[in-house]
């Protein structure tokens, strides 16, 4: 169950994805704010503070990585995971972000729910 701060963004232009999460999450006792794009999503960071957001790599609006990198600005405390059918986790992309702390990880799709509690897990313990 949740401790303090059980804010989570989720940031999926995919309604089945977005649905799925807020149910996993929901019975966990997370509290969601759930956006279809990175303006959507910035504006709530901006507003909210969030333990760990979940951000799809491909967004109708912008990049997730550029949506991570503006949001790791306005939130530092925030973890953030990109979620993505279309890269791996040895994509140079994902990796550099990881490198370059933008990302604390990736998830590929279709997610796995243990994935998904696991971050959440470690964003509330660290």
């Amino acid at each position: 169950m949740c401790e303090q701060n059980c804010n989570i963004l989720i940031v999926d232009d995919e309604p089945d994805i977005c649905w799925a999460l807020k149910i996993l999450l929901s019975r966990q006792g997370y509290s969601l704010s759930i956006a279809q794009n990175c303006s959507e999503g910035l504006a709530y960071a901006k507003g909210k503070s969030f333990r760990i957001a979940f951000i799809d790599a491909k967004l109708p609006d912008r990049d997730g990585l550029e949506l991570a990198k503006e949001l790791r600005e306005v939130s530092p405390e925030t973890t953030v995971v990109i979620l993505s059918g279309y890269f791996y986790d040895d994509d140079v992309s994902i990796q550099s972000g990881i490198g370059n702390g933008v990302i604390h990880g990736f998830i590929a799709k279709p997610l796995q729910h243990a994935q998904i509690l696991d971050w959440v897990r470690r964003a509330q313990s660290g």
